[in-house]
């Protein structure tokens, strides 16, 4: 059983499509599922609303520089305080993901989107149809990330499951623990099989 989020979540159903002997099931969280590139502006659109206009100008002067730590941990908590649909904590997660002190690979990031922005969702629905492991996919509603990309992908596979959780973001294990332990502990209940 592996569990994968965000980007990870793509390389999860990837590594399911290419090597499904080696995958007994799959907890795609908050990926991007299909169609990346047709949904890519709404999530740009979705993010920009989510800033306020000093916010948005910050973050834009701070990701053309080479920038010092405390701006990185600035633009990244900027970058991330999107991703979460709780007001009076959203700042304090943000900020707290940002200070982790690892560096960003943005080469690589910069490598994966040249890649995957060249996939059609065609192309996803021919290589992705073929996982035949469970999938369970769980997208917070207020991700700004849309859910029809995951929706899609859900409707394709033969063996998946969508659960989509009400004031939950890009990470609804912080803003909503309940129903993510609710959805793990009837994953690990079907993934053990009957008793």
């Amino acid at each position: 059983m592996e569990s994968v989020h965000s980007f990870g979540a793509t390389l999860g159903i990837e590594y399911a499509a290419t090597h499904g002997h080696r995958v007994a099931g799959l907890i795609y969280c908050s990926g991007l599922g299909i169609g990346w590139s047709i949904h890519r502006a709404t999530y740009k659109a979705r993010q920009a609303q989510r800033l306020t206009a000093a916010e948005r100008t910050r973050s834009d002067e701070l990701a053309a520089r080479n920038r010092t730590w405390d701006e990185e941990v600035e633009w990244r908590t900027l970058s991330w305080l999107p991703d979460f649909v709780d007001p009076g904590r959203a700042r304090q997660w943000a900020a707290s993901d940002a200070s982790t002190p690892l560096a960003l690979n943005l080469a690589c990031n910069r490598a994966f989107n040249a890649e995957t922005s060249a996939w059609t969702a065609d192309d996803e629905i021919s290589r992705w149809s073929a996982v035949t492991c469970p999938v369970w996919i769980v997208h917070g509603e207020g991700d700004p990330r849309p859910a029809d990309g995951p929706r899609t992908l859900a409707s394709i596979l033969p063996d998946a499951g969508i659960h989509e959780i009400a004031d939950a973001g890009h990470q609804p294990w912080r803003e909503r623990p309940d129903v993510v332990a609710q959805i793990l502990t009837a994953v690990a209940a079907h993934a053990s099989g009957p008793s």
